[in-house]
């Protein structure tokens, strides 16, 4: 979802921002939108701890 919105960005704001042509760009900007989630859900595991041992989720119990 990120590298089509950021070419629609582009191309409605072209003194904001400007892609070089051809894949290159497009991967590059891919691969950092999968960088920054990575590192949002490692942080939050890292902080939280993992969704299964959470006392508050609905269902089953706790399986670690």
């Amino acid at each position: 979802m990120g590298p089509p919105r950021d070419y629609a960005f582009a191309a409605q704001f072209p003194n904001w921002i400007v892609f070089s042509p051809g894949m290159a760009p497009v991967l590059a900007v891919g691969g950092t939108y999968v960088l920054w989630i990575a590192l949002g859900h490692g942080t939050m595991r890292l902080i939280a701890g993992p969704a299964g041992a959470d006392t508050l989720r609905r269902g089953h119990p706790q399986r670690l």
